[in-house]
């Protein structure tokens, strides 16, 4: 019986959610036809009924089983609600409260389980009870009725009319009506009879009488009986006059009664609702079309969503035993791509630390048979090993050499998650795991950064448009003087030529542009030849650089012969003659500027970076390849760096940003500008990114034995071994406050790798602000793979004052 008042906990649970949702719908579909919430209240019976539901991806259950079967048996008994608020708040009371001993032949949660099934049975008899008395009690006062017609019974001591019994079912009308009074009642009871509702009534009491516990459940079954009479109305009226409802609703007036108490029956003209009924009835209009339309679709996919369960992760297999104990899943022991298990509870305290001091758990398996178990952000501690599978526990015993000890521990899998064994387990190292803890499947925190800003850009080489050079107006996009293209003044018939390789786009006439040329070039460039007196291109032209495509002329908005030409990369303008610039003045000396424009280059000469102060653009210039480049302008400049970064046998460009704080102080982020074949894409990596990597990865801590404060690695890189001594003291601890870690971030190229540098920052108890100038130094070398994408390689970590 234990089992089955389980299944009705979760029947109950999984209603109550259906409950909710069409309590919140009937708000919204006040106009639509009762029946139709009528047949809402009808799919909580059928969730109510159903032992099982088909899965489905649309289900808005939280959980098809919020209290697991095996409870009574399960050593870390536990709820599934769905909610993770109130899992935490709920399982820690349960598993300290009804933990069994292991002396104990019956656990607490058995006992209290046989308990609660106990209140409920009595429940459902006295609602059974009830319900008997109060049909006696009905079927006492009515044996002295008369006949009226077929069907129909007159009684004197009965006030408001009544259908009573379900096979053979008689209405019942007070003494005493006037003809036309007894009409209405008559087809009112009658639409109940077509309707089957001396059905649906007390079958909705008998579902109430077992779920009696659920308040919701009661609210259900008073909604239910309103909306079953207004259906009823809504028949008797539909298509009849204005006086006809008036009579009806002075009938309804006439025949009412105070109801007391929820019964099952009878199924009574005027004991539910009357005043707002009569309400109903007056304000009474057929509904449209439409709205019933949208309101059937309503309860499609309420039906949909709350008669169906959430869907479970199919397991790969069962293991043997007896089919009343946990289902222990077996799993390959090759896996597709590492999988990463987290600690899915609270967040939990390890042994002998303070309770503020949470750490959380994960461990992450690998395809060839090895794992990596560590503990963050407070512990640094982490261990490794290999794992074997069999018959569904995994076995994972800990490298000895890198932990101190051959630890040896055990999970089962289910489904995505693992469960902790405390039989035949040796637990960790700073935390204390309870039997059946469970881990979910997660994504490794190594590999779980944010994802770079990454764009397409193109290299250009240019020549110029025409063959005078007396620029008339430059490039400017300043709010005032905004003119996001270059004028070159001529004579009318000069030829124009194609400044890039590429492909004519379209041509044309503008009222403004005049006669007009569109290339495209290198997928991102857009370049417009404006004032042309004659077009000599046609669209889908390929053109090379240096092809006449047209002559200067004076058309459109023109104060006299010239060329307008436009550079846009993306959707942004570029200034044309920067870009010339740039690459006919790679000769120019270190650092040169005219005050508006600097040149930063590489430390062998070989690359530099030009930044234009006034357009606010910068491109890489590497002999005569121009590169433009969205990049920051900082206090001190960019450093720019060319090697093959990767690996892939092909050179990249790897910017240090300059970000500029205006504080005296440079941080930098990281760009990756790498060779596509089509064009270039360069891979964007702010100082905020590289400052949240080293939080989440390097930490600090307070030696109390040795007085002073430690800072260590806290993940280390999956399969790799604890390579060297991670630890270093922090000096002047006695006035130290705490450790920060920011985003003054700096980038160091040296022989074909890429460091990263920032200094750590001293918070003193008589000074809030960071000191960075005595702090000790941080540096992490960085791998590129060919995607650009950045893991740091953290066996290479060095700290230095």
């Amino acid at each position: 019986m234990s089992a089955v008042f389980l299944k009705i906990l979760n029947l109950s649970y999984s209603a109550s959610w259906l409950i909710l949702a069409i309590a919140l719908v009937r708000l919204f579909i006040k106009k639509a036809p009762r029946w139709i919430t009528c047949l809402l209240w009808a799919l909580v019976a059928l969730r109510l009924l159903m032992p099982f539901s088909l899965e489905s991806a649309v289900s808005l259950l939280p959980s098809s089983e919020v209290v697991p079967a095996d409870i009574v048996t399960n050593d870390n008994p536990h709820i599934e609600s769905g909610i993770y608020a109130f899992n935490s708040a709920v399982n820690p009371v349960i598993e300290t409260a009804m933990a069994p001993e292991e002396t104990a032949s019956v656990s607490p949660m058995q006992i209290a389980v046989e308990i609660a099934c106990l209140v409920w049975l009595v429940g459902v008899l006295a609602m059974a009870v009830y319900a008997f008395i109060s049909y006696a009690r009905i079927v006492r006062r009515v044996r002295t009725s008369a006949y009226v017609e077929d069907g129909v019974m007159e009684c004197d001591d009965v006030k408001s009319p009544f259908i009573l019994g379900i096979i053979r079912p008689v209405i019942y009308v007070p003494s005493g009506l006037d003809s036309e009074t007894l009409g209405l009642v008559l087809a009112h009871e009658r639409a109940h009879l077509s309707r089957h509702d001396h059905i649906w009534k007390p079958l909705g009491f008998m579902l109430l009488s077992v779920y009696w516990f659920n308040p919701l459940s009661w609210i259900a079954y008073v909604l239910l009986c309103r909306d079953i009479e207004s259906a009823c109305d809504e028949k008797v009226i539909q298509g009849k006059g204005k006086d006809y409802m008036a009579a009806y609703s002075q009938a309804l007036l006439d025949c009412s009664v105070q109801r007391r108490r929820i019964a099952a029956c009878p199924v009574a003209f005027g004991e539910t609702g009357v005043k707002m009924r009569i309400k109903n009835v007056l304000n009474y209009k057929k509904p449209a079309f439409w709205i019933i339309i949208v309101s059937l679709a309503v309860c499609a996919v309420l039906a949909v969503c709350f008669l169906t369960n959430p869907k479970k992760d199919e397991p790969s297999g069962e293991a043997p035993g007896d089919a009343t104990e946990n289902v222990i899943v077996e799993q390959s022991t090759t896996f597709d791509e590492e999988r990463v298990y987290y600690y899915s509870g609270n967040h939990f305290t390890g042994t002998g630390m303070d309770p503020y001091n949470l750490i959380d758990f994960y461990i992450s398996f690998s395809p060839d048979g090895t794992y990596t178990w560590y503990e963050t952000p407070i512990s640094s501690f982490i261990g490794s090993g290999t794992y074997s599978i069999n018959d569904g526990v995994i076995t994972m015993t800990d490298d000895a050499e890198m932990t101190g000890t051959e630890r040896v521990n055990k999970f089962t899998i289910s489904g995505e998650s693992i469960y902790y064994a405390a039989e035949g387990s040796d637990n960790f190292h700073l935390v204390t795991l309870a039997d059946q803890d469970r881990f979910v499947l997660g994504v490794n925190p190594i590999e779980g950064w944010d994802k770079a800003e990454v764009t397409e850009i193109s290299s250009t080489r240019l020549v110029w448009p025409t063959d005078k050079d007396l620029v008339t107006r430059g490039f400017s996009i300043d709010a005032d003087d905004y003119h996001p293209e270059t004028d070159i003044a001529g004579e009318p018939g000069d030829p124009i030529y194609a400044s890039m390789d590429g492909t004519i786009t379209e041509t044309g006439f503008d009222e403004k542009d005049g006669n007009y040329i569109i290339e495209k070039a290198n997928g991102a460039v857009t370049i417009t030849y404006c004032h042309l007196d004659e077009v000599n291109v046609k669209i889908n032209d390929v053109v090379t650089a240096g092809d006449v495509i047209g002559t200067m002329g004076s058309t459109g908005r023109s104060t006299g012969p010239h060329l307008a030409i436009r550079f846009m990369f993306g959707d942004e303008p570029y200034d044309f003659l920067q870009l010339i610039d740039a690459q006919i003045s790679h000769d120019l000396p270190d650092e040169a500027s005219d005050g508006f424009t600097y040149t930063y280059y590489s430390e062998d000469g070989s690359v530099y970076i030009r930044q234009d102060y006034r357009t606010m653009k910068s491109v890489i210039c590497d002999g005569d390849l121009v590169i433009p480049v969205d990049i920051s302008m900082g206090t001190y400049g960019p450093k720019i760096a060319k090697f093959d970064a990767d690996g892939d046998g092909k050179d990249e460009y790897l910017i240090a940003e300059c970000e500029g704080t205006g504080t005296g102080v440079s941080r930098y982020g990281l760009c990756i500008v790498d060779d596509k074949g089509s064009g270039y894409q360069m891979t964007r990596y702010d100082s905020d990114y590289f400052a949240r990597l080293l939080e989440d990865n390097i930490g600090y801590d307070y030696d109390s034995a040795r007085g002073e404060f430690l800072v260590y690695e806290i993940l280390p890189p999956m399969l790799n071994r604890w390579d060297g001594e991670r630890v270093k003291p922090f000096p002047r601890h006695d006035e130290l406050e705490k450790i920060v870690w920011s985003d003054i971030i700096g980038f160091e190229f040296r022989d074909g790798e890429v460091y990263l540098t920032a200094p750590t920052g001293y918070v003193y108890k008589d000074s809030p602000v960071p000191d960075y100038e005595r702090a000790v130094i941080v540096s992490v070398k960085l791998y590129i793979d060919e995607d650009s994408d950045i893991a740091p390689m953290w066996y290479y970590f060095e700290l230095s004052e």
